[in-house]
């Protein structure tokens, strides 16, 4: 949008007026009443491969048949993405990829029913994939999962590959068990008194083999080991079944995030006996012969037949997978694995047929040998990388939380459609889970689509910093009626999250603060204005996006905020900030945010001879009425000569507009890094109401050299 050197051509101007540090509302929307008529559109995420397994290309709408709880529905919408070729990620000014149309994938560490060897040796195919594999719109996330600490998300779902692998290098330095009795073996059993005597108690005993002593002693043995045995398999199936409660929350939580999730196994799975049972020699058999001899109570139905619970709770778990859309992809990382004091038993046991369910019940693949797994990665991505988008408006009384069926077909028999089996109608903000809320926030500012439910006029500036670094003061303005709307009680939460994301969507800054309100004293303030908020992130050199995310904690409403942000070099040329309106007269909540981790607090930026200020993110003008503007440039030369100004009103259609009157107030040349800033009066005339920009031009009359930039504001 702006060059090195922060000159604006009106063309540009144009754009920036439309978009850029604000979204598309005007004050105008603030107070009275507004009406807002929303129609559900549903998209439906679909791959079409053909009898061996390859995608279906040059589809139409009309090749396509969808079907809403049995009812075919009218296809309103249709896109194609082909992620199979490098697609670059949309500029600024560019409209976002859907959600629904990128892939995600979640990785997920299984640190329970995985070795540490395994799980060590599975990052290196997971860490190849997220690296060199992923396509440059795919999003990726990393979590592990353990019966002690449940579901944990290291890393939301993000095109970051940097923080990705570094999730994936340290799981989160997981607390692995040790299950290791007395290392060196020593003590058996601890001295009591029933051992004092040695040996002395076994006198007058007959060591004669097949004695009636034997028998007990062999029958009193069995019955121990037939209880422990129980008593391992129970443990055992309790840390199952905590695994499969944690599944179908995930699935739950996964179904906020648009799009299919692919989600990444990477577990030796549980002993498929706790879904199907086993009779083998040594489990069944022992036990039918228990059942003649009439000692029923040591069978232990489950391991015999399965455990029903256990069924259950995998069935309900997988389908909530499928109808949140996740497709699981079971990768084994041990393969065999010797039996332990957790199952209790001293065959080996495998896990990979609970891996293969897994995958087969929700469309995926079933993967082995973690270490080599870049082929069968590249076939999934090449399969999965044609997507078609089909979207439909459903037409009925919306009911929250209801679920409803799904039904894709295609015109061609012999193709297999992949989708979702169904959708979610949403739920009440209230009634998510901690983690649906957190991805729900995540998700929105992943997909960089805008969201003016809460809206937020942005202001973001780089100033010269250290080493190469900018730092750039953030100002966010959130108007107050809007954080009210559909609000009850006497307290408010709000939070504000600002991310400095590149072109290649690394995070290289972020802002994090919970304000927290007393609405019995501030509301009346924020009827009239609201929220401003100011904080500073620190950006290296490149085209950036800010993304700015505002969301009452209490309705769970929330605005979504884009602004493309071109940070420059070290520019050796003059150079003007964008002109800073001054905010006069605003009763304003203020917020000033703390520096992040052990970052020092920055001298305030915006001030002029040691007098501070504060910037409006989105100023108002009546015209024929005035506001303040204070210009900030760099390398100029210092010299007795002024720096000379003049500037114009440029309109969305890209013209001058209306005329412009420019005072100077104050100069000041002895500013930080060699600054000189002028406060000017600007007082426009003959301006119909609307958005416009005003374009600034500096020159230096000794040497000629100039310097422009612009920022928009508001007529009313």
């Amino acid at each position: 949008m702006r060059s090195a050197a922060f000159r604006i051509t009106v063309s540009a101007l144009t754009v920036w007026i439309l978009s850029a540090p604000f979204s598309a509302q005007s004050r105008e929307e603030k107070g009275g009443v507004r009406e807002e008529a929303r129609a559900v559109l549903i998209e439906v995420p679909v791959n079409v491969i053909d009898r061996d397994g390859r995608p279906v290309e040059r589809l139409t709408a009309e090749d396509f048949e969808v079907y809403d709880d049995g009812k075919r529905q009218e296809i309103t919408g249709f896109e194609v993405l082909d992620q199979r070729r490098p697609l670059p990620a949309p500029g600024p000014g560019e409209p976002p990829i859907h959600p629904a149309a990128r892939r995600h994938f979640l990785l997920l560490f299984d640190l329970s029913f995985g070795s540490p060897k395994g799980i060590v040796n599975a990052r290196r195919a997971a860490r190849d994939f997220v690296v060199t594999r992923m396509k440059d719109l795919d999003l990726a996330a990393v979590a592990t999962h353990s019966v002690e600490h449940g579901l944990r998300l290291l890393v939301t779902f993000t095109g970051d590959r940097t923080q990705l692998a570094a999730a994936i290098d340290t799981l989160g330095f997981p607390t692995l068990a040790d299950r290791s009795p007395d290392p060196l073996a020593f003590v058996m059993t601890q001295p009591s008194g029933s051992n004092a005597t040695g040996f002395a108690y076994m006198r007058g005993r007959s060591a004669t083999t097949g004695s009636g002593f034997d028998v007990a002693l062999e029958e009193a043995i069995e019955n121990l080991e037939a209880l422990r045995g129980k008593n391992f398999r129970a443990i055992y199936r309790d840390r199952v079944s905590r695994l499969l409660s944690s599944f179908a929350e995930m699935a739950r939580a996964l179904d906020a995030v648009q799009g299919r999730k692919h989600i990444f196994y990477l577990s030796e799975g549980f002993d498929s006996r706790e879904l199907s049972g086993s009779a083998s020699e040594g489990g069944g058999g022992r036990e039918a012969e228990w059942i003649i001899r009439g000692q029923t109570w040591k069978v232990d139905n489950d391991t015999r037949f399965g455990n029903a619970g256990t069924q259950s709770k995998m069935a309900q778990a997988l389908a909530l997978f499928n109808r949140s859309d996740c497709v699981i992809h079971a990768i084994d990382i041990g393969g065999l694995r010797a039996g332990s004091e957790i199952t209790g038993l001293d065959q080996r046991v495998s896990g990979s047929d609970s891996l293969f369910y897994m995958a087969s019940a929700t469309g995926g693949d079933f993967l082995k040998d973690a270490n080599d797994l870049g082929s069968s990665f590249d076939r999934l991505l090449d399969r999965t990388g044609l997507i078609y988008i089909l979207a439909f408006q459903p037409v009925r009384v919306p009911e929250t939380g209801k679920f409803h069926t799904l039904t894709v077909k295609t015109r061609d028999k012999s193709y297999r459609a992949s989708h979702r089996t169904g959708y979610y109608e949403a739920k009440k903000y209230l009634e998510m889970s901690p983690m649906e809320k957190k991805l729900v926030a995540a998700s929105a500012l992943a997909a960089a689509v805008p969201k003016s439910d809460i809206p937020a006029w942005v202001l973001a500036a780089p100033f010269p910093g250290a080493g190469g670094v900018s730092r750039v003061p953030v100002v966010i303005e959130i108007p107050g009626d809007r954080l009210l709307e559909g609000h009850r009680g006497d307290r408010m939460s709000v939070e504000v999250y600002a991310y400095g994301m590149d072109a290649r969507g690394t995070t290289r800054d972020y802002l994090y603060h919970t304000i927290g309100l007393d609405l019995t004293k501030s509301a009346p303030m924020l009827r009239k204005s609201g929220l401003k908020y100011y904080g500073e992130l620190e950006l290296p050199p490149g085209s950036h996006t800010l993304r700015v995310l505002v969301r009452n904690s209490d309705t769970g409403r929330f605005g979504v905020t884009i602004v493309p942000l071109e940070i420059p070099g070290a520019p050796q040329d003059p150079f003007l900030l964008p002109p800073f309106f001054v905010d006069e007269g605003e009763p304003w909540i203020l917020v000033k945010g703390r520096p992040r981790g052990d970052r020092p607090a920055a001298e305030y930026p915006f001030a002029i001879a040691g007098q501070s200020f504060v910037p409006a993110a989105l100023p108002d003008v009546h015209s024929g009425g005035d506001l303040d503007v204070c210009l900030i440039a760099y390398n100029f030369e210092k010299a007795a000569v002024p720096l000379a100004y003049s500037g114009r009103v440029v309109g969305v259609d890209g013209r001058p507009h209306g005329k412009v009157d420019l005072t100077l107030l104050r100069a000041s040349d002895e500013e930080r890094e060699g600054a000189r800033k002028l406060m000017l009066r600007f007082k426009p005339a003959g301006l119909e109401p609307g958005r416009y920009a005003l374009a600034v031009e500096i020159r230096d009359p000794r040497t000629g050299k100039k310097a422009e930039s612009s920022f928009p504001f508001d007529v009313q």
